[in-house]
């Protein structure tokens, strides 16, 4: 948020924060939204309200919730511009049904097909931010983040903007050939 200040993007970037931690077993507690379509200063000033995600169930986290949830929020069209999902976490999403020792989905959302409906949308671009690249659900991960998947304590910020078309390339060079 601090690189719509920085870059200029002013009121042209408008911020959604959806928080997520673990399913609980038998609970079928939700994700928690705040200030969809924000300007970035309220969705600063939002992100204290988020406390440490609850870690009750370490094989899995609700991606596939947040999926769902952003999926409904910008529907079916294309919306009024571009919308980037940046995820950022580590567990990977719980499946549609048992998989191994990883619980289902008690909202049998299925993220392979949630993710694969804003894969196809050319008005979506897909990113993810992990906190340990080494941990489980590395393919889920992988595919999660689209062409930007990057290790939280190598991001940079600027390069991962400038890579999902928020802002020019960090070094200022203009990403076309030009004619002369």
């Amino acid at each position: 948020m601090a690189l719509a200040a920085d870059r200029g993007l002013g009121d042209r970037l408008r911020v959604g924060l959806i928080g997520y931690g673990a399913h609980r077993r038998g609970a079928a507690d939700g994700v928690v939204v705040t200030d969809w379509r924000s300007d970035t200063g309220k969705a600063l000033r939002s992100l204290s309200r988020f406390g440490a995600a609850d870690l009750r169930y370490p094989r899995a986290a609700q991606v596939e919730d947040v999926l769902a949830e952003v999926l409904r929020r910008i529907g079916a069209g294309p919306g009024p511009g571009r919308t980037v999902l940046l995820v950022i976490g580590d567990r990977p999403p719980h499946p549609p049904a048992p998989d191994g020792d990883v619980v289902r989905c008690p909202r049998r959302h299925d993220w392979r097909s949630l993710l694969g409906e804003l894969e196809v949308r050319p008005d979506v671009a897909l990113a993810a931010v992990r906190d340990q690249p080494a941990a489980p659900g590395g393919a889920a991960w992988a595919r999660i983040g689209g062409t930007a998947l990057k290790p939280l304590d190598t991001v940079d910020a600027d390069a991962l903007a400038a890579q999902l078309g928020l802002t020019a390339p960090p070094n200022g060079g203009i990403p076309v050939p030009l004619a002369c």
